[in-house]
């Protein structure tokens, strides 16, 4: 099943509390530097990012340098977003894993 980003991000902006969605932006916009924007644009960057990361670059070599870290990346993420855990979900990300839309 395929599932534009956007539409996972209006899911994950239901369900999600609002005091992690405010840490989320919070750790991004300060340990990442990253221009202060909202959660649906941060989420869909990452989730959109990570995602380009895994699979377009799952070919030979790259896929355990890059696609396999990016998965992880995208699934630690959204396992700290539904624990309400914004300090997880944004440990492992890198300044070039947030791209805001």
């Amino acid at each position: 099943m395929k599932l534009p980003a956007e539409a996972f991000v209006e899911f994950l902006d239901e369900i999600v509390d609002e005091e992690t969605k405010k840490q989320v932006r919070s750790t991004l916009v300060k340990d990442k530097q990253i221009p202060d924007t909202s959660f649906k644009a941060l989420a869909t960057g990452v989730l959109v990012t990570l995602g380009k990361k895994a699979a377009g670059e799952a070919g030979g070599a790259l896929a355990d340098k890059v696609a396999k870290p990016a998965a992880e990346k995208a699934v630690s993420f959204l396992m700290g977003l539904l624990n309400g855990d914004a300090r997880g979900a944004t440990r492992s990300l890198a300044k070039d894993d947030v791209i805001a839309v």
